[in-house]
């Protein structure tokens, strides 16, 4: 614990308003989160940082940032949304922090059992993103889901070194920003989902998602060349050694580094206890593990522990170049 860097403040902080029976304005200091899938959530746009989830973030605790949402219900099951934000928070390429943007969305229920939205999606700086997603119930045990997010360009924090394709790149400076925003090609962000309720109560989870803002295979033995460099300084330039590491492992986080992955999870609960467990594979058959108990027996209380672990061989992602092989996190 940094006592010395306390930051002091509300992480959230809003009102709702009901206008009419149709339209609502929320304004304040929340957190509104777009999104399809738990793992994978290409429509998670104007959440304040993009890489959490469901999964490793429970309680959405990430801070808020001020905004105004306004939302219309109109004839028969659609909802029409508008959002726009203004993050004051110092803009970061790395945590996806300081961007102001505007949204809107609309969700319609196409049959009694099956919903669409429909969203687009803009910085203030960079170009306009359009997504669509879906939810659907198969039969009473099965709902499959999915969505897709394509926009020219990405604030998605890359390393100067692994954009020009050089291993030996060695800075005495941040490298590490947001250098692809107005590059001019498409990123396409998907996922595709399942959800199965079994007789016994337990649910099952599967997810695979690409995300065309990673890193491909070229890219990745590029950055791993780059971090082989930046450990082997020596002689003069070993006073970089340390900087550069540290702006390698900046682009670490529990979305990952590459492009493609599936996720599973298991969950279930017996009385007031709930527990699930997870694995988020990559393309080298590395993991991250993710076990999580929690108790809710306590009114509005709860309390719960969050184990995350890492396995994988050699050189693979999650081994050796995740920020750190085992998290607890015990909430209350």
């Amino acid at each position: 614990v940094q006592t010395r860097n306390l930051h002091l403040g509300f992480k959230a902080l809003h009102r709702e308003f009901e206008i009419n029976d149709s339209l609502s304005v929320k304004v304040g200091k929340f957190v509104e989160s777009w999104q399809l899938g738990m793992m994978f959530s290409p429509l998670s746009v104007t959440a304040p940082d993009s890489r959490t989830n469901g999964i490793s973030n429970p309680l959405n605790r990430e801070d808020g940032v001020l905004g105004v949402l306004f939302r219309y219900v109109g004839d028969g099951d659609t909802t029409y949304s508008v959002y726009i934000n203004r993050d004051e928070r110092t803009e970061n390429a790395v945590n996806s922090t300081g961007y102001k943007s505007v949204g809107i969305k609309a969700n319609t229920f196409v049959t009694d059992d099956t919903d669409v939205t429909l969203i687009a999606h803009k910085y203030s700086r960079g170009s306009l993103g359009l997504g669509a997603g879906f939810r659907t119930i198969y039969t009473d045990a099965l709902a499959l889901y999915g969505s897709v997010m394509v926009r020219r360009g990405t604030n998605r924090a890359i390393h100067k070194g692994v954009l020009d394709n050089n291993p030996d790149y060695v800075a005495d400076a941040n490298p590490v920003g947001d250098h692809r925003i107005n590059d001019g090609k498409t990123y396409t962000n998907a996922m595709l989902g399942l959800q199965y309720t079994a007789e016994n109560g337990l649910g099952y989870w599967f997810e695979y998602g690409y995300d065309q803002q990673g890193m491909d295979d070229k890219q990745w033995d590029t950055y791993k060349g780059l971090v082989k460099t930046h450990r082997d300084l020596s002689g003069p330039r070993t006073p970089l050694r340390t900087p550069n590491l540290s702006w390698d492992m900046s682009l670490n986080h529990d979305r990952g580094l590459r492009q493609k992955y599936i996720w599973g999870m298991v969950d279930g609960s017996v009385g007031d206890w709930g527990m699930n467990a997870s694995a988020r594979v990559g393309k080298d058959k590395s993991a991250m593990w993710m076990f999580g108990l929690d108790y809710e027996g306590w009114g509005n209380t709860s309390v719960g522990i969050n184990y995350l672990t890492t396995t994988g061989k050699g050189d693979s992602e999650f081994r050796k170049y995740f920020p750190t092989d085992k998290r607890v996190t015990i909430y209350f």
